[in-house]
């Protein structure tokens, strides 16, 4: 069960890409390295779901330059899924 402060902080934080939240899902167990990510969750919106990231703050810019990437190749038609940007 996720705390109510958690589930603030989650909504603050998806609220920079306009998702609005209509469930965290903490029984939904989300594969992948521990160690680069501070912690992981998942989110449903109305009509899709998201894995919600803490990144750890010596990643950031690991994190932002694979985001570049993947938004290069998304841009010349290469079928990846690059990550979601803010509306900032």
């Amino acid at each position: 069960m996720i705390h109510r402060e958690a589930i603030d902080k989650i909504q603050a934080v998806v609220a920079a890409w306009d998702i609005g939240v209509k469930r965290v899902h903490s029984d939904m167990i989300v594969y992948g390295s521990p160690e680069r990510v501070k912690s992981r969750c998942v989110v449903e919106s109305d009509n899709a779901f998201f894995i919600i990231e803490e990144i750890k703050p010596d990643r950031i810019v690991q994190r932002t330059n694979i985001a570049q990437i993947l938004d290069t190749l998304s841009a010349r038609s290469m079928p990846v899924v690059p990550y979601l940007k803010t509306r900032d």
